[in-house]
């Protein structure tokens, strides 16, 4: 359980380093960005990078759902 419970811990800590705007490796993307440029991102890129990453993630959790109902409904 404990081995579960750490593999868990990992693969959380690997997809939260992801450069998906809205997750902490888009803010570091974002910090790349700002010391390659020299000059902060502007408000309107960071926004629409948020919903874009939103819109990411909300597609992955609809795909999962549907895959585990489909594998339940089988």
């Amino acid at each position: 359980f404990l081995g579960f419970l750490g593999l868990l811990s990992v693969m959380l800590a690997f997809i939260n380093i992801l450069p998906i705007p809205g997750l902490d490796g888009g803010h570091l993307f974002n910090y790349l960005i700002e010391l390659i440029m020299r000059r902060p991102v502007p408000l309107r890129y960071e926004m629409l990078s948020i919903r874009v990453g939103f819109f990411l993630l909300l597609l992955v959790m609809v795909i999962a759902t549907f895959n585990d109902l489909l594998r339940l409904l089988s």
